[in-house]
């Protein structure tokens, strides 16, 4: 997380939104693929609103940080090691100072920065410095697009032009496709073995049809068991 993105949250907190609080945490940290952001969001508006209202004398800065760490912990989301040996040190900070004297509190402090960080962030000179990159980036990927088009293009009319697609989770879906096939067939084969009495027979009954449709009933109980455990027949180690 660098400078902008913290200035970004603490303003988001200052003005109690915790939707743009909560899209910062997950543009600067690294979050689960499985992350309730709509849960995330509702618990960060709990802290905004019980911290937010709170007077700057009685603020508890480490308690509020606290409970970030922990709500960041409880989505297992990862922060930078840069912001989290911040939040360390602001903790401490605060502690240490409150043993030597009660009377200390940090946001105290940190008013007078809040004030110019706010300045800063608003000034014409900040918005005039970003057109400028943006104007800058835009012009080197006008320059650079024109090519690229053609290249694309010329590609294409060579017959050179090529889609490379990554199945990532087909191969399983196709063993168990093919998996099923296989017993499907062999049962409805041997089926027909036993019922037509194909020799050779024992007691009576085709050895190649029993022998099938045990092969058939075995290859279905090992389909049936992947698809209830993982869905995939080929288990891979977590990542």
């Amino acid at each position: 997380m660098n400078a902008s993105a913290l200035e970004e949250a603490l303003i988001a907190v200052s003005n109690t939104d915790a939707e743009h609080l909560a899209t910062i945490i997950i543009r600067v940290g690294k979050v689960p693929p499985e992350l309730d952001r709509t849960a995330l969001t509702l618990d960060l508006a709990d802290f905004v609103s019980h911290y937010a209202t709170q007077p700057v004398d009685a603020f508890d800065v480490s308690g509020a940080l606290r409970e970030v760490v922990e709500l960041i912990r409880r989505y297992r989301i990862r922060l930078p090691a840069r912001i989290a040996m911040l939040i360390k040190v602001l903790i401490t900070l605060e502690g240490t100072a409150q043993l030597l004297n009660p009377h200390f509190n940090l946001l105290e402090i940190m008013q007078p920065y809040r004030r110019k960080m706010l300045v800063r962030r608003y000034s014409p000179q900040r918005h005039i410095r970003k057109l400028q990159r943006f104007y800058s980036d835009l012009e080197h990927l006008l320059g650079i697009l024109p090519q690229g088009i053609v290249d694309i293009l010329e590609q294409v009319q060579s017959g050179k032009f090529d889609v490379h697609l990554d199945h990532r989770g087909l191969e399983p879906s196709v063993n168990r496709l093919v998996l099923g096939m296989l017993a499907s067939a062999l049962f409805l084969g041997s089926s027909l073995l036993l019922s037509n009495n194909v020799p050779p027979l024992v007691w009576g009954v085709s050895v190649f049809g029993a022998s099938g449709c045990l092969a058939a009933i075995v290859l279905g109980l090992r389909l049936w068991r992947a698809i209830n455990k993982s869905g995939r027949l080929d288990r891979k180690p977590s990542q």
